[in-house]
């Protein structure tokens, strides 16, 4: 029996397969503790597992995003306070350290599991020397013989851009847009980007980023080289590869406990479900998502998506909204009121309407896969 903390970032699609790994891992004997800066106390109770808040005297809220004309007004204030800005920045990771130890001295876990995403404890883990390893709730984060890059929709073995040397080319294309994305960082930041100041926080606690970061390898600032990674899907999940050396996979993790959150319920979509719950109901329920993390302009797909169940008196359509768009947007773009079998949503509980549902037409994210 070991004791376990499992350290978290904000997303819920990574803290629900987190939930379901510190269940699977109570249920093999050991004891398990979730802790995150983000306060997760009522998530937490609610699936019976203990947690500690990393900053309870924090802000969770994430900081606002500067529009490009903000930084160009204050670039001159920047490259001036360079070395202020640079200070700061180490401060803050230097209060994460901090509160890593404060966390390890009242717990005192065998073994840290870290969200892939939070570098700086990630970094502050190894520089206290702590047994620890990553938890990735993604696919393909480091390059492999055979496999493309995640965000492209190339098929190996289907035509030249399948080929060995098609996705050679494919990964040679997107390091050097990486490269170039993060040099445009670093001079949109005056010289401070995100990756500048891990490498400050490395150098400063000995960590050996020069040996140990991987750069350009997928779209999170970075991947690291040798410590172990334990991703939560299935090998099978990916193209058939050999996994990198430090991958291993042990999912899917799917929390299927978690069919309800601290969102107020809406009474039209119960109703609507209750309705399909119906066994003399015949109507066919279709759930539609295209996620909830990054905006992209798929309305034209949206409209088509509407036109298709207008006048067909068998379907409903569930769409979740999420982040991506407004309803008087798809009202917009669609040039006519929206159809009535057409409910749209700004946030549904997914798990409770895929119970229901016939069909599901989304984006391919790996949560909702």
């Amino acid at each position: 029996m070991a004791r376990i903390a499992i350290l978290i970032g904000p997303h819920t699609s990574f803290r629900n397969v987190s939930f379901q790994l510190a269940h699977c891992l109570e249920l093999a004997g050991h004891e398990v503790i979730i802790t995150s800066d983000t306060d997760c106390t009522t998530a937490s109770r609610q699936e019976s597992l203990s947690f500690a808040h990393l900053n309870p005297d924090g802000d969770d809220t994430p900081p606002k995003t500067e529009g490009i004309v903000s930084k160009l007004l204050q670039y001159p204030g920047r490259l001036l306070a360079y070395q202020r800005r640079r200070n700061k920045a180490l401060k803050i990771r230097l209060e994460k350290l901090s509160r890593l130890d404060q966390f390890i001295e009242a717990h005192r876990p065998d073994v840290l599991l870290v969200d892939v995403e939070e570098n700086d404890y990630i970094i502050a883990a190894h520089a206290r020397d702590l047994r620890f390893a990553l938890l990735s709730n993604f696919i393909g984060l480091h390059k492999a013989p055979g496999l493309p890059p995640t965000h492209t929709a190339i098929v190996p073995g289907h035509g030249w851009s399948g080929s060995s040397i098609g996705i050679e080319w494919a990964w040679l294309v997107y390091r050097v847009t990486r490269w170039f994305g993060f040099m445009q960082d670093r001079l949109m930041g005056a010289g401070l980007s995100e990756v500048q100041q891990l490498r400050d926080f490395a150098d400063y606690v000995g960590f050996p980023h020069r040996r140990e970061l991987l750069l350009y390898h997928w779209l999170m600032p970075v991947v690291y080289r040798t410590i172990p990674v334990l991703m939560m899907h299935a090998h099978e999940f990916d193209f058939p590869h050999e996994p990198y050396p430090t991958v291993h996979y042990a999912g899917p993790m799917i929390n299927v406990s978690q069919r309800a959150s601290g969102r107020p319920e809406n009474a039209e979509l119960t109703a609507l479900l209750e309705k399909h719950n119906t066994p003399a109901h015949d109507r066919m329920l279709i759930y539609c998502t295209f996620g909830t993390f990054i905006r992209q302009n798929d309305l034209d797909f949206i409209v088509r998506l509407v036109r298709a169940v207008e006048g067909q008196a068998n379907y409903d359509v569930v769409f979740g909204l999420g982040k991506r768009h407004t309803a008087e947007a798809i009202r917009h773009a669609s040039g006519t009121d929206l159809p009535n079998n057409f409910y749209i949503f700004d946030w549904v509980p997914q798990l409770q309407v895929l119970e229901k549902a016939d069909c599901a037409v989304h984006h391919g994210g790996t949560s909702t896969v």
